[in-house]
């Protein structure tokens, strides 16, 4: 069960903009992985079970805006291993 990140150009933007809150930016990615589940309920849960850790891991590599492809990556990756499902697949846009 594959889901396409297209969204990977708002997730650069979110992560790239050194003024955006932490919390807000956590929040909208979340919003929007979860959305992308298009209501699969194990998708759902795999995010809200592990979206935080894998969020604080993948956002401490941050050191700016070129880092966003790296940092969604980072947590696509996290996201997949930890459910065991292949939910998401980050894509360069």
């Amino acid at each position: 069960m594959n889901r396409l990140l297209g969204a990977l150009m708002t997730l650069a933007v979110i992560f790239g903009m050194r003024a955006y809150n932490k919390h807000e930016a956590a929040s909208e990615v979340q919003a929007k992985l979860k959305g992308l589940c298009n209501g699969d309920q194990a998708c759902v849960t795999s995010v809200e079970t592990n979206f935080d850790a894998c969020f604080e891991n993948a956002y401490g590599i941050a050191s700016g805006k070129d880092d966003a492809q790296k940092i969604a990556q980072s947590l696509v990756s996290c996201l997949n291993q930890k459910s065991g499902e292949e939910y998401f697949v980050a894509t360069r846009k």
